[in-house]
């Protein structure tokens, strides 16, 4: 008897132990439902709206990004490309990581296939001269989702990277 009731107090104080490094993680759930995804992350992502010229024609990026200290940052950006609705997503993807690579003169290192709900996208290590960069891509019903980790190129990408990449999901019935 006595044996079950340390194995209960010890399981119990465990659980409590877990509960409490869970909320003093800080991370939380923060649901953007006007972009059209949530993303879980250790603090509050910050907002910028950026005009950009795409082969599109000009967007609106709405660019969220969350400092992880070290002078790594994890950014997401939702753009809408309804002009490119109808298109192949494979094709724009492509177009997109490979516009990246030459405006920032880096050099795509690995690539591999990704997936959000039942649509497709692509996730890839890009080399600069000064960064080092993982970024994964979809394009879902006219909207192409950038998320986006970069460290010095003498540093790894954070380990929260995967954990916030991990996270991220649609709202709003987007990809489902």
């Amino acid at each position: 008897m006595k044996k079950y009731f340390l194995a209960a107090l010890l399981s119990a104080l465990l659980a409590c132990v877990a509960l409490v490094a869970q909320v003093q993680s800080g991370w939380k759930e923060y649901v953007y439902a006007e972009d059209g995804f949530a993303v879980s992350a250790p603090a509050q992502p910050t907002f910028e709206s950026t005009p950009a010229e795409t082969g599109l024609g000009s967007v609106d990026a709405h660019n969220y990004a969350v400092d992880l200290g070290n002078d790594n940052k994890v950014g997401i950006s939702a753009t809408d490309l309804k002009m490119g609705q109808g298109l192949d997503p494979k094709l724009i993807l492509e177009a997109v990581k490979m516009g990246l690579a030459q405006s920032l003169q880096g050099k795509v290192v690995s690539e591999k296939e990704v997936s959000l709900g039942s649509a497709s996208g692509v996730e890839i290590e890009l080399v600069t001269d000064a960064n080092r960069m993982r970024i994964r891509y979809f394009f879902i019903d006219g909207k192409l989702f950038a998320l986006m980790s970069t460290a010095p190129l003498a540093k790894s990408i954070a380990p929260e990277t995967a954990r916030i990449f991990d996270s991220f999901r649609l709202v709003g019935g987007k990809g489902k």
